[in-house]
């Protein structure tokens, strides 16, 4: 159902799934502080690109073990017929949404950074991916209209 109103709104999916992970990022955030509370306390660029570092770094091994592994046994036909900088550019992406929403919700946590600053960091970290995914789902669009 929500591919075919995906292929039906065609590029107004993108923004539209931008700003519904936005929000579900930013509601479990407020949920997360809800539940364990959180101390306000200065905006510091140090923690936010060392947390942003870390996660960069731990998302690129993760990927490179994946790859180093061997193909995956679930991976779709259509990637093989992807280009390959298209591919490059989805791993790059993965690694891209996951550092910068990590860091930023932290920051949001430690009580340093506002929501609404918060808000632009997250869809700057989701837009690429997003937009990625959806080229990508033309490829996967042409697997299932050959079969």
């Amino acid at each position: 159902m929500l591919t075919r109103l995906r292929r039906r709104i065609g590029w107004w999916a993108v923004p539209v799934e931008v700003l519904a992970l936005v929000g579900v990022i930013q509601l479990s955030l407020v949920a997360l502080i809800a539940v364990l509370g959180s101390e306000p306390g200065p905006f510091s660029w140090r923690m936010f690109l060392s947390v942003w570092v870390f996660f960069a770094a731990v998302g690129t091994a993760s990927a490179w073990w994946d790859r180093r592994r061997g193909g995956q046994e679930d991976e779709p036909a259509w990637r093989a017929r992807a280009p390959r900088r298209l591919l490059l550019g989805i791993a790059i992406a993965d690694v891209w949404w996951s550092a910068t929403v990590a860091a930023s919700g932290l920051s949001v946590y430690q009580g340093g950074l506002g929501l609404w600053c918060a808000v632009p960091l997250t869809a700057l970290g989701v837009f690429p991916l997003v937009l990625l995914r959806h080229l990508a789902g033309r490829y996967e669009q042409a697997e299932t209209a050959a079969s």
